[in-house]
């Protein structure tokens, strides 16, 4: 049910919405091994443009996390209950993310240590930089360590931007409390076309800094074969969080609309902007206008980073379409296997990057038509992510997620639950394991 319809809804297109927002980053990493030069068509009509935005599952992502999120503090603002408790809220963020996330860099290790990631790079001083960087979220901050050890899973530059996001929640939410989100939405959104802008067309003098911290034999062996310059400028400073802050906080506004609409008692007349008829128009427009949006900057060959906030703003007004429109937009994001998907969706975004690069190297569909080779490698892609997605889930994020019982209160009793334990020892083997046998 819509967000609004019934006080006892149910979120289950979210998980939808998420399965969605992973397919297409599935997508985005399976045409490269359609090996054909030409562009796909559909009815005669180039539709590559598709496949090469098909990034925007990210900041699909990012709207999603600023949504769900954000949504405490607003119920907390409209039923007079306590915010929630910082250091519980960052706690569970990290039981969350942690597991799955290291598990996914010691496999990566595991098999792709001596081929795609050299050796050299995981041993000594650069090694440990590298390793350390990744292992506490700030590895897209600092060159050498931000190639996804030599881009063998690249895509977890989002995990320095979400960890950056959870630190900041607390203060866009508290921005946007009551009608503090007038001022705070202006500003966010001018403060990241202004990043963008800036970083674009300036900051040549910061940049050559931070090019010149970098050492080029550690850099030619982390892969980076580009400029540095370029690379710091369109790699590092324009993906970082303030080129999404206008992004997510497009999601915590659409947290305050739920919360309003939470809130409103039943026989209380409907506003406008919770009307399934209004939510519904909003969310065709926006998904025309993003697709328009997405031809037009592909064959105009607008660079990615200049376009990433006003599609964050049109998938914010799709999401909104979603909550607050007719039924059948929801119905169909509510089947079991996409919403088992989106169940497992953090895992197969961490493992679908590697896996693709084995698939494409190992499936030859060469012979095939683009299609019939694009439907190949992404089902097979799709397939084997989400079986090591739910491994991951099974066997070790699950356990940091089970609640513990009432009489488990101190720090201590919880890390130590055997659940956890059980999973934590794992991890800690096989990252002994992957070094001992790998590695050393």
């Amino acid at each position: 049910m819509g967000v609004g319809s019934t006080r006892t809804n149910s979120d289950a297109y979210l998980d939808g919405l998420r399965a969605i927002a992973v397919l297409a980053v599935v997508a985005l990493h399976s045409r490269p091994a359609v090996r054909t030069p030409d562009d796909f068509q559909l009815l005669g009509i180039d539709v590559e443009f598709v496949f090469a935005s098909s990034y925007m599952g990210v900041d699909l992502f990012f709207v999603l996390s600023g949504f769900l999120l954000a949504r405490p503090w607003f119920t907390a603002e409209l039923t007079g209950k306590p915010r929630p408790d910082l250091p519980t809220f960052w706690r569970r963020r990290l039981a969350r993310i942690v597991p799955g996330y290291y598990f996914s860099i010691i496999a990566t290790v595991f098999f792709f240590a001596g081929t795609t990631i050299p050796l050299e790079t995981l041993r000594g001083w650069l090694g440990a930089r590298i390793l350390g960087a990744h292992a506490l979220f700030v590895h897209n901050y600092i060159p050498v360590t931000s190639t996804g050890l030599n881009f063998a899973n690249v895509g977890w530059w989002t995990l320095t931007v979400e960890m950056t996001w959870y630190l900041l929640l607390p203060l866009f939410s508290l921005a946007c409390l009551g009608g503090r989100w007038r001022i705070a939405l202006p500003l966010v959104v001018a403060a990241t076309a202004v990043w963008i802008l800036v970083v674009r067309n300036g900051m040549d003098h910061t940049i050559a800094t931070i090019a010149g911290w970098s050492d080029p034999n550690e850099l030619r062996l982390v892969g980076i074969g580009t400029p540095i310059e370029h690379y710091v400028r369109f790699d590092i400073l324009l993906t970082a969080f303030p080129s999404f802050a206008a992004t997510f906080l497009f999601g915590v506004l659409l947290a305050k609309l739920w919360a309003i609409a939470r809130a409103r008692e039943p026989g209380s007349p409907v506003p406008v902007w919770q009307r399934p008829q209004v939510a519904t128009a909003a969310c065709g427009l926006a998904l025309a206008g993003l697709v328009a949006t997405a031809a037009w900057a592909f064959r105009a060959h607008i660079e990615q980073p200049l376009a990433r906030p006003l599609y964050g703003l049109f998938l914010a007004v799709i999401v909104y379409g979603v909550c607050f429109g007719y039924p059948v937009l929801r119905r169909p994001l509510e089947c079991l296997p996409l919403r088992f998907i989106g169940w497992v969706s953090f895992g197969v975004y961490l493992f679908n990057l590697p896996v693709s690069a084995v698939v494409s190297s190992k499936l030859d569909l060469s012979g095939l038509g683009r299609w019939t080779q694009f439907a190949g490698y992404f089902a097979a892609t799709t397939a084997v992510s989400v079986a090591a997605a739910t491994v991951s889930w099974l066997f070790v994020e699950r356990a940091f997620l089970a609640r513990t019982t009432p009489v488990v209160r101190t720090w201590r009793d919880r890390v130590l639950h055997p659940s956890r334990r059980a999973a934590a020892v794992g991890l800690a083997v096989a990252a002994a394991a992957t070094y001992a046998l790998v590695i050393r």
